[in-house]
């Protein structure tokens, strides 16, 4: 994948090459601009880490709907401004603090592409504003219980919240 991605720019780079006599700068930058990824890597890795680690067993709806917390944390001000720092940051998701593994490649790959399209953009909403979840099963604290918790949504094992300030 990466080789094609590398071999598709060097295409465009001969491409752009041959036609800088012809066609004018503006033009010229918005073509090298697809060819330059929007997201790093390491953003639609923390993207589909989350997703896997946290909702692998839901179906695509369910997915999804944790990846949009992640997003929708990343708009709020309250929370920092990028995918990994909001992944990564200390007591928000279980898995972070232990040797989680990827043992199912398959769905992985399926939950990257995921990640890939929603940094892009190309998903229709399924949780609103929502910034929490937790798995109705599992949860140990009672956060979700407060009196700024707005339920939002429930997606199979997982309950969805927007905290209103």
């Amino acid at each position: 994948m990466l080789t094609n991605f590398f071999c598709r720019r060097s295409l465009l780079f001969l491409i752009i090459n041959k036609m800088i006599k012809f066609v004018p700068i503006p033009i010229l930058l918005v073509l090298l601009s697809w060819s330059l990824p929007v997201h790093s890597a390491s953003e639609i890795r923390c993207l589909a880490d989350v997703i896997y680690f946290e909702a692998r067993g839901e179906d695509r709806a369910g997915m999804q709907a944790v990846g949009e917390v992640v997003l929708n944390r990343v708009k709020d001000s309250r929370y920092p401004d990028n995918v990994c720092d909001v992944v990564y940051q200390p007591y928000q998701f279980s898995w972070t603090a232990t040797q989680y593994r990827v043992t199912n490649w398959g769905t992985y790959n399926k939950v990257y592409r995921m990640a890939m399209n929603m940094l892009k953009g190309e998903y229709k909403p399924v949780v609103g504003k929502a910034t929490h979840f937790h798995r109705s099963s599992k949860s140990k604290t009672r956060w979700h219980t407060s009196s700024n918790m707005r339920k939002v949504a429930q997606i199979h094992s997982h309950v969805f919240y927007y905290e209103h300030p």
